[in-house]
């Protein structure tokens, strides 16, 4: 089933990072360095592509020493090397894996149902993944010099029967009355808060753009634009907490 990228509440998208052991998605190093990771599945692969990976990292993380030694074959040699080497260490750690975070997510609920004494609302699904942009450093796109990559953060264990805010018909009446202004209208805005544990860092035919590594003019080596990166971060959902538009918890899901 294809995935969708999930569109409610995009301007209230935001990301808490509040302790040592949170991954902040807000913050495009964070993002990038992400994006290194998910080659840690395929250090053998890399490995037999070692002069275009090399290349690639050196132009793209020391753009300095690339100008430097591009001209002369020698130093070039010793110079990817080196930059393959970082790379790879970078790989083989696990940092990130099972650290916490959690998102804010813009909602609105719906009409209230009688029957099951509960208001719809706009939550995520097992097929909603939401976007995030990382560093310069991932990518290099043809027409801008900071290319910006972007990562995809979904959730193995999404229960779309908990899209609902229960309430007793009662309580309902009055939520409702005090969201309704004098003309009448009623504001159905909510606040979604997902609390989760970051599992694994995929990609998908990330390697292919490597096979085209080469040098182009003074510009180095172009792969890992926007349109064939593929890298998604997959959490695991422990707490999901509705909110009203005061940050008032109303209802807490606990059991994924």
């Amino acid at each position: 089933m294809k995935k969708t990228l999930l569109k409610i509440g995009l301007l209230s998208l935001c990301v808490s990072s509040l302790l040592s052991n949170e991954v902040n998605l807000n913050d495009p190093e964070t993002v990038g360095e992400l994006g290194y990771r998910a080659f840690s599945k395929d250090i053998d692969k890399l490995n037999t592509m070692k002069d275009n990976v090399g290349l690639w990292y050196l132009y793209h993380t020391n753009r300095k020493e690339w100008k430097r030694v591009h001209q002369d074959e020698f130093e070039l040699e010793d110079a990817k090397e080196k930059a393959f080497n970082k790379f790879i260490a970078k790989n083989k750690d696990n940092k990130y894996i099972n650290d916490t975070g959690s998102i804010l997510l813009g909602s609105k609920f719906g009409k209230y149902d009688f029957k099951k004494q509960q208001f719809p609302i706009q939550g995520m699904d097992k097929r909603s993944y939401l976007t995030f942009e990382g560093s310069k450093y991932i990518n290099h796109t043809w027409t801008k010099e900071k290319g910006v990559e972007s990562i995809q953060l979904l959730f193995n264990n999404i229960n779309d029967s908990y899209n609902f805010l229960p309430m007793s018909k009662s309580e309902a009446k009055e939520f409702i009355k005090s969201r309704k202004n004098s003309g009448g209208n009623v504001t159905r805005d909510l606040t979604i808060k997902y609390y989760y544990t970051l599992k694994e860092i995929n990609n998908k035919d990330i390697l292919s753009s490597f096979k085209y590594c080469k040098i182009q003019n003074e510009h180095g080596c172009y792969v890992l634009s926007s349109n064939n990166t593929k890298v998604s971060v997959v959490g695991q959902v422990n707490k999901m907490e509705i909110m009203d538009n005061k940050g008032n918890i109303l209802h807490t899901y606990d059991k994924f």
